[in-house]
C-alpha cells in the first residue's frame, strides 16, 4: 500500500525533473513513508523527456506524447497514482521538502489541502518580478469577479488530494491549462469537501512557465467555462461517470 503519491508535472527540463526526483525520493524514505514520485511530461521534446532508467527507486515516468498544458499533466498524474494521499507540487520544488511533508500530514484531517502564500505565517524567500505579481494580482480578481471563489490564493503550486476524493472528481475536471487549480477549488466548494489551508515559504520564485498577459484570453475562457459548469451543477453531480478520452496512463518505471 503506497501512503504517497508525489505528482510533478514537467516540460523541457529533464536534468531538473530528475534532480527532483532524487531530492524526493530521498526525503519522503527519510520520513518513513512508502511513497512513490511520478514525473508526469507534458509533451517535451524528446531530449528533454525525462528517462525512467536513470530515476531513483520509486520515481516514474507518465509520458504524454503532446503538449496539452500543466491541468492535463496534473490530472494524468492524479489518475496513474495510487497513494491514499496525493499531492502535486511544481518541477523546481518551489516550497521545499518540509511543506508536502506538512501538506500530507493535513491530509489525513482534509479532503483538499493547499498551500497559501496569503497566510500571516506563509514567508517569501524568493522575490517575484514585477511584472509577475501585477498579472498574478489582476488573475486573482479576475478569479474572484467570475466564479465568486473567496480564496486568495488559487495558483500556489502546492496542493493535495486524498485519494478517493481525487478518484471521485478527477472525471468532472475539463481544465487543461493553468486555470485547472480554480476548477479544483470550484469542485471542492460545490461538492463541500473539507479544505485546509497550509502556510509555505516560497524558495523560489522564478519557475512558472506560466505568461499571465500572453495566457490571459485562454485563461478567461476558462475561468467563464468553469462558472458555466459550477452553474450547470456539474461539479455536484452524485453518479460520476468517466469523461470521453480519460484512460489510465502508461508508467513508465525505473
Amino acid at each position: 500500500m503506497i501512503d504517497l503519491s508525489v505528482i510533478i508535472p514537467t516540460y523541457n527540463a529533464k536534468a531538473h525533473a530528475h534532480a527532483t526526483a532524487r531530492t524526493l525520493t530521498r526525503r519522503l524514505a527519510e520520513a518513513g513513508l512508502n511513497a512513490e514520485v511520478l514525473l508526469v511530461d507534458d509533451g517535451s521534446r524528446v531530449a528533454e523527456r525525462p528517462s525512467a532508467g536513470e530515476l531513483p527507486p520509486g520515481a516514474s515516468v507518465v509520458q504524454i506524447d503532446t503538449n496539452r498544458g500543466k491541468g492535463h499533466a496534473v490530472r494524468a498524474g492524479l489518475l496513474a497514482a495510487s497513494g491514499l494521499r496525493r499531492i502535486f507540487t511544481d518541477v523546481d520544488l518551489p516550497y521545499g521538502t518540509d511543506a508536502l511533508l506538512e501538506c500530507y500530514a493535513a491530509l489525513g484531517e482534509a479532503d483538499f489541502v493547499y498551500g497559501d502564500r496569503s497566510l500571516p505565517e506563509s514567508k517569501v524567500l524568493s522575490q517575484l518580478q514585477k511584472r509577475r505579481k501585477l498579472s498574478s494580482l489582476g488573475f486573482r480578481l479576475a478569479v474572484q469577479s467570475i466564479t465568486g471563489l473567496e480564496q486568495a490564493d488559487t495558483q500556489c503550486g502546492l496542493k493535495g488530494l486524498r485519494g478517493e476524493i481525487a478518484d471521485e472528481i478527477l472525471p468532472l475536471l475539463k481544465t487543461d491549462r493553468f486555470a485547472f487549480d480554480v476548477e479544483i477549488f470550484q469542485c471542492a466548494r460545490d461538492r463541500r469537501l473539507t479544505t485546509r489551508p497550509i502556510p509555505v515559504q516560497l524558495l523560489n520564485g522564478h519557475g512558472s512557465t506560466v505568461r499571465l498577459f500572453r495566457d490571459s484570453i485562454v485563461m478567461l475562457r476558462d475561468l467563464l467555462a468553469i462558472r458555466a459548469r459550477s452553474l450547470r451543477g456539474q461539479y455536484r453531480t452524485a453518479k460520476v461517470e468517466a469523461a470521453p478520452g480519460l484512460q489510465r496512463p502508461e508508467v513508465s518505471k525505473a
